[in-house]
């Protein structure tokens, strides 16, 4: 699909007010306050993720990566795979429309716990687990007040399934907006995003009507599918809409309680193409018509939260209790049209395949503070996670002939219905040994269950060959770390930390069985009864501090993982198939789950900030990672190749402006076979102007040179067997536009 002229003149044109309007401000600050490098230097962030008691990032031993709600406007993000685009150690495949996974340092997928305001997000879903099929965090960004990543193992504090990291969305809160004095605040939104052709609409509103303040949030986005560079990806229409309710009802100063209700729904309807596609399975007489998908995303969050932070009780200093139940679940429909002029049929017949994957999950968390010792030199944080999760899988396939005759009409599912059961306590010490030097152990016991229960879906596939059973156990995790403060300037830290995940259900349960009957072979893959968790070990040393106007942070980590789960063939087994009322010999390769492999990822992480004077400053962030699969030699398809971005910032006045260029070298460290990449660098700008506290007018150019590129993260682990890979390029040169007015 070709930029239209309409667009082509709207690029133009706001392209050229940006530089104007910047020209103006330069021109215009050329006797720039002295006190500018103040305004540099940025807030400490608090974060949550280290300890679950609000901190300093300073005082968190291991790494934190941190986008606030400024950062993603500034940044343009309108999707949750365009976070942390910028950030080392952190990748987000997927794009508009599609599934979207995190992936923190080489470990992706359901690995990387996620939640949203202390609630346990949908889980993805996948051949392989790879969550190709049905991916993360169905949210809208525009909900969303900060998200934070901690990297590597974190099951000390959150329990099963934090293997490789954990990721925390904070949605926004009435307070947030409502200053002393203020009882009422509404916000109106508008933004386009290039990449997409997606156009938002948004209304932010926050009120105060005696102890209750209320908070609503409505964003409705339309647009279609994110193109590559030569736009020759399937055409797609994408509609997005969410609400965001949440009211506090404030005790007094130190206590309030929370209700709140969050809805998302996306739809993606991908229409034929009105290209040729042959016959049905090369068939004479069966010409294919059409063929039409559609894809609905749909989650509904509802939460009660109870917050004290002056409880005056010896237990505990403060108190943060939370019920939930958050259901998410994606239809995929897909229909199919052909001729059957022959084999005894006339006329056409429609297939109509639905497949519905649901989760939902009910949760209780209660998390306590309290501060101790000589000098207030103890701060402990300790609660409990109790949390159930339903999910199921079924499909329906029916396929009508023309006649209105009914030839299939089927119910299948690859597991059975489960519920998995999680509890875990923990207990951590942030320990002031003396002015410079903080211990800070960590212990956490948890225990699962998988439950599978009776689904007429999945005795069709598994017609009782194999008995399906419970499986659960028991696990504890710990972690210790340590910051040292060499002087004022200049700190040390070194974290072990350890993880696991419990066996995956739809692994642990699944059933697969397919012929193909005039080929002579199949594809058996039977349940697995005996997985035991895949588990982590993860040791991190790192250097920060500052040299006059350079800060940095510099970090090394390697994390051993064992007992991961990969299917492994068993045996070949001859068997004969009747279905055409003649026998014809099939010789059937049967595979299983289990737990065989052990794999190492190592890397070296790097972020430099440097205020340059005049209004000016400078960051440089990287990272450098290795792998190893231990059963077989080969690096992990997982990992990236050497990223770094370098950005320059200018700020004046009301305006601000970013230019920062994203660098990925030649990717070399690949699975035996795999395809390999070539290194690319993209030029991205971004600028920002401020009519008072009322409007702010945002603007961005993405690849502005048009290069052509394919990032390694969309292309990683696949085979290097000749085919075209064009269809995984970036998108070229895009322009995104934001305006938001204060009322």
């Amino acid at each position: 699909m070709k930029r239209t002229f309409k667009q082509t003149q709207l690029f133009s044109a706001l392209t050229a007010a940006l530089f104007a309007l910047g020209a103006n401000v330069v021109l215009a600050q050329d006797a720039a306050d002295e006190g500018a490098e103040e305004e540099a230097v940025e807030l400490d962030k608090v974060v949550v993720v280290g300890g679950r008691v609000e901190q300093n990032i300073e005082d968190v031993a291991g790494s934190i990566s941190v986008m606030t709600g400024e950062d993603i406007e500034n940044e343009m993000v309108s999707d949750m795979s365009q976070l942390f685009r910028y950030e080392p150690g952190i990748d987000i495949t997927g794009s508009n429309g599609t599934a979207q996974n995190f992936i923190v340092r080489g470990m992706g997928a359901d690995r990387v716990m996620m939640i949203k305001d202390g609630m346990r997000m949908n889980e993805g879903y996948g051949a392989d687990g790879a969550n190709d099929v049905v991916g993360r965090g169905f949210i809208d960004i525009d909900t969303i007040k900060q998200v934070e990543v901690a990297k590597g193992a974190a099951s000390s504090l959150y329990g099963a399934d934090a293997l490789g990291g954990i990721v925390a969305f904070a949605t926004k809160d009435a307070g947030d907006l409502l200053g002393p004095g203020d009882d009422f605040f509404v916000s109106a939104n508008t933004d386009y995003d290039g990449r997409s052709d997606e156009i938002g609409i948004g209304v932010l509103t926050a009120f105060r009507v005696g102890n209750f303040e209320t908070l609503v949030s409505y964003k409705d986005r339309s647009g279609h599918e994110t193109q590559n560079f030569t736009k020759e990806r399937d055409a797609a229409d994408i509609d997005s809409e969410s609400l965001l309710f949440k009211t506090d009802y404030i005790i007094d100063a130190d206590k309030k309680l929370t209700f709140s209700y969050d809805y998302y729904l996306q739809e993606v309807f991908v229409p034929d193409d009105g290209r040729d596609k042959g016959n049905y399975f090369g068939l004479p007489g069966w010409k294919i018509n059409f063929e039409e998908s559609s894809n609905e995303k749909e989650n509904n969050s509802y939460k009660v939260r109870y917050q004290d932070y002056n409880v005056g009780m010896g237990f505990a200093d403060t108190l943060d209790i939370n019920v939930y139940r958050n259901d998410s679940e994606q239809r995929d429909d897909f229909r199919l049209n052909h001729d059957t002029d022959g084999f005894g049929y006339t006329g056409y017949r429609d297939t109509v395949r639905s497949d519905l994957f649901s989760q939902e999950t009910t949760g209780v968390s209660l998390s306590a503070s309290k501060v101790f010792g000589e000098g207030n030199s103890h701060q402990l944080s300790y609660g409990f996670d109790w949390d159930s999760t339903d999910s199921f899988r079924p499909r329906v396939e029916t396929r009508t002939q023309s006649t209105g005759e009914v030839l299939l009409d089927d119910l299948t599912a690859p597991f059975p219905k489960n519920t998995t059961e999680r509890l875990g306590v923990y207990l951590q010490n942030s320990i002031d040994l003396t002015d410079k030097w903080k211990l800070i152990p960590g212990l956490r016991y948890d225990h699962y269950k998988l439950t599978p229960k009776a689904d007429e879906g999945y005795e069709v596939v598994n017609p009782g060959d194999f008995v399906v059973e419970k499986i659960s156990d028991d696990n504890l995790s710990w972690r210790i770390g340590t910051l040292y403060d060499i002087n004022d300037d200049l700190t040390l830290s070194f974290q072990y930390s350890q993880g696991f995940k419990v066996p995956p259900y739809d692994l642990a349960y699944f059933y697969f069985d397919h012929e193909e009957l005039f080929s002579g072979f199949g594809i058996r893959i039977i349940p697995a009864n005996d997985l035991v968790p895949e588990e982590s070990d993860t040791f991190e040393i790192g250097i920060r501090g500052e040299i006059g106007k350079l800060s940095y942070n510099l970090s090394y980590y390697m994390a051993d993982y064992d007992n991961f789960i990969q299917v492994v063939y068993l045996e070949t087994i001859p068997e004969t198939n009747y279905d055409f009322g003649f026998p014809l010999p099939i010789d059937v390769d049967v595979f299983q789950y289990q737990n065989i492999e052990r794999a190492e990822i190592s890397g070296f992480e790097w972020r430099f900030d440097y205020y340059l004077g005049n209004n000016f400053s400078l960051f440089f962030n990287g990272e450098w990672m290795d792998s190893e699969d231990k059963s077989t030699g080969d690096q992990l398809r997982t990992i990236r190749p050497m990223t770094g971005a370098l950005g320059v910032n200018y700020y004046a006045g009301n305006f601000s402006m970013d230019v920062i260029a994203k660098r990925e070298l030649d990717m070399n460290k690949n699975p035996e076979g795999a395809f390999k990449t070539d290194g690319w660098t993209s030029w991205d700008m971004f600028a920002r102007y401020s009519f008072g506290d009322r409007v702010q007018l945002s603007a961005g150019i993405f690849n502005m040179f048009d290069n052509e590129y394919i990032e390694y993260s969309s292309v990683g682990g696949i085979p290097n067997d000749g085919r075209d890979l064009t269809r995984y390029t970036q998108p070229g040169r895009t322009l995104s536009a934001r305006v938001k007015v204060n009322f």
